[in-house]
């Protein structure tokens, strides 16, 4: 008798939070990964706020501004670990203006996942 087993898919998604920072990079790649082998989605999450620079999302002098500033600092993540890889789960993208940790406190309140 041959048994066949399949992959659960979850249903509930990774969430991941990226700065730009080597180690946001890193933990990117390895939620990407982990979507792919859960069936989940990966939320990708990215913060900004109005006054110094903490990170590689500089400051900028209008909210629009700093919002633009945060999705290509998200895009430019994202383009440069999905290169390295053949395939890719499911992404989500969400940018806000918030503290990142309440962010993604509540971005993985149902979540799978939260990895930073």
């Amino acid at each position: 008798m041959t048994e066949r087993y399949e992959r659960a898919v979850d249903k509930r998604a990774i969430v991941v939070g990226v700065d730009g920072s080597p180690g946001s990079k890193a933990a990117l790649a390895f939620a990407l990964n982990e979507g792919l082998v859960r069936g989940s989605t990966v939320e990708v999450v990215t913060t900004w706020l109005l006054g110094p620079a903490i990170s590689d999302i500089a400051t900028a002098t209008s909210f629009e501004e700093e919002h633009e500033k945060a999705q290509a600092c998200q895009e430019a993540a994202l383009s440069g670990v999905l290169a390295t890889m053949d395939a890719q789960p499911v992404i989500s993208r969400v940018v806000l203006q918030s503290y990142g940790g309440h962010a993604l406190v509540d971005s993985a309140h149902d979540g799978a996942l939260l990895w930073v």
